[in-house]
């Protein structure tokens, strides 16, 4: 009998007043715009999320993985390891190690860690209990640069953006 005063009831007042409280919203809106312009007003943002942001993104992050696969494959992501290596002790609690699966989700992903984590070459750096902290790491620094660019590509009201043109 306890157990059941945690689950949920399927259809409750909850359902009734959100329905309300929609149903309200909706009707306010046609009401003052018109169902068609409402309607198209909806479709409308949602073209231009899709169109700017979205598809924007999606360009950034095939170009960032392709630096990424770069960066790795001429070792400039082992020679950030080695740099890192003494911050991530004292910061993290991690061994040096962990600095690589820093800048791989940074360059690209949260699943980059995965592949790392994965490698029992890798693994035999942590501990046993430090090794869900790499999930931690992929998902703080994941997307990082495509963020990054995102956002420094973003003109203010001047047109002018973050990076200049050369």
């Amino acid at each position: 009998m306890e157990a059941n005063k945690r689950t949920k009831k399927a259809v409750s007042l909850e359902s009734i007043v959100f329905l309300a409280v929609m149903g309200g919203i909706t009707w306010y809106l046609a009401s003052t715009f018109g169902m068609i312009k409402m309607i198209n007003t909806a479709m409308n943002t949602a073209y231009s999320l899709l169109m700017e942001t979205v598809l924007y993104i999606m360009a950034i992050t095939t170009v960032t993985g392709g630096i990424a696969g770069l960066l790795t494959e001429f070792g400039v992501i082992s020679l950030a390891n080695k740099l890192l290596n003494p911050l991530m002790k004292p910061i993290y609690g991690l061994p040096g190690a962990s600095a690589i699966g820093v800048m791989s989700t940074y360059l690209s992903d949260n699943p980059a860690i995965l592949t790392l984590a994965e490698d029992s070459s890798y693994k035999r750096y942590f501990k046993k209990f430090q090794l869900p902290a790499l999930t931690n790491l992929g998902t703080a620094f994941g997307m990082g640069l495509i963020v990054t660019v995102f956002v420094s590509a973003i003109p203010d009201p001047l047109g002018r953006t973050f990076v200049p043109a050369a």
